[in-house]
């Protein structure tokens, strides 16, 4: 999946990070397999000299801490940095819908930095469970410190698969149920 392409990115000796995260840079091959591409803005993150004057990437995209750059104020980016990125992707695979589509038709990018950095993020989708409406907030917390890693994204999304088949396990039993009474 996805995210564990992340996960092995950032667990190299010193971790990769995309910079870049996407949906035009989440490709499938012919056998279904996801291949993660453009690594223009990639870098490793050797914790000495990662700061950055002015915004990399994409803008719908962008992380609070990558907006926040400048050259008077350097952005110091991490891990993390991606996975605010994921988070917005995640948003658009579960809405099927582009983020900030409001921002994107007529917003300046000065409106949109600003929004983000005082808080603004997509509506949570109301066609998940409160787990994944939980792990979405906390991948997009305008604190780096405060997102979850990639191996911990790994863990909370196999917990939420789990109850998702849960779920599908027991509106399955509930539909043999009414049949048994019929």
């Amino acid at each position: 999946m996805l995210f564990r392409s992340f996960c092995c990115m950032h667990s190299q000796n010193p971790p990769i990070l995309h910079l870049d995260i996407k949906p035009d840079n989440v490709l499938y091959d012919s056998q279904g397999r996801i291949k993660l591409c453009d690594f223009g803005f990639s870098t490793w993150n050797n914790e000495k000299d990662n700061t950055y004057t002015q915004p990399t990437g994409s803008p719908l995209f962008m992380s609070p801490e990558m907006l926040r750059a400048t050259s008077t104020s350097p952005a110091n980016i991490t891990e993390k940095t991606d996975v605010y990125s994921f988070s917005i992707l995640l948003w658009e695979i579960l809405t099927r819908k582009k983020a900030f589509q409001h921002h994107s038709m007529h917003g300046s990018f000065k409106h949109f930095r600003q929004a983000i950095l005082v808080g603004e993020r997509p509506p949570l989708p109301t066609n998940c469970i409160p787990a994944l409406k939980s792990l979405l907030v906390s991948c997009w917390d305008v604190s780096p410190d405060k997102r979850p890693t990639f191996k911990e994204i790994v863990h909370q999304l196999g917990e939420i698969m789990k109850e998702y088949e849960q779920i599908e396990l027991q509106q399955e039993i509930s539909v043999e149920d009414r049949k048994s009474v019929v």
